[in-house]
């Protein structure tokens, strides 16, 4: 059997301040490091036979505090959504700089890209091809983004991606799941995040 846990990367300022950041590569800040620590104590006793992060800091930044010393590989179609112009700005800045389209993409991600931004059938399918790639037995870690987690998610439960918005995913939460073929069963969602404000 194989044994997924996803992660959400810890905060960074950009987290805080309420900005887009997808392929921004913001570093963690003090609440991020914070976060990860808290994590560390979650995952602490737990053996991985793998350890991927995305390609971007903030997830590398978190595996490396959350998991000393562990052989950390990258995959950078681990990373999370591409939001183009969006990136690195806040909601209220994108709504004037592109009108209603940025609610329309929230309503239905599928029939609208963010302006020189990532199709979400290109996400999707990159997302899809590394959960191919994994083997059929073991136990891995994945430290990723909230957007990959939402979309593995997404594809588990068979429902469109804009549905599992409805589930809050944390910074440093774990979710778990055993996969089989065809298929997974999701042993939680965002188990062990940290309080709000305890980081």
């Amino acid at each position: 059997m194989l044994r997924l846990t996803l992660v959400r990367h810890g905060s960074t300022e950009w987290n805080e301040t309420g900005r887009f950041q997808g392929w921004g590569d913001p570093p963690l800040s003090a609440r991020g490091r914070a976060e990860a620590g808290h994590l560390r104590g979650t995952l602490r006793g737990e053996r991985f036979d793998r350890v991927v992060t995305s390609g971007l800091v903030r997830a590398r930044q978190t595996a490396e505090i959350a998991l000393p010393g562990a052989a950390l590989a990258s995959d950078e179609r681990l990373r999370e959504m591409n939001f183009g112009a969006w990136d690195g700005l806040t909601w209220d800045e994108c709504a004037a700089r592109d009108g209603d389209l940025i609610r329309r993409w929230v309503d239905d991600p599928s029939a609208v890209t963010p302006p020189g931004g990532e199709k979400l059938a290109v996400f999707d399918a990159r997302i899809a091809a590394a959960l191919a790639a994994l083997p059929a037995q073991g136990d891995h870690l994945w430290v990723v983004h909230a957007g990959v987690i939402h979309a593995i998610l997404a594809r588990w439960m068979d429902v469109p991606l804009r549905r599992t918005f409805a589930l809050h995913i944390s910074a440093c939460g774990v979710t778990r799941a055993e996969l089989f073929e065809g298929g997974a069963r999701i042993a939680c969602v965002n188990e062990a995040a940290p309080r709000a404000g305890a980081a």
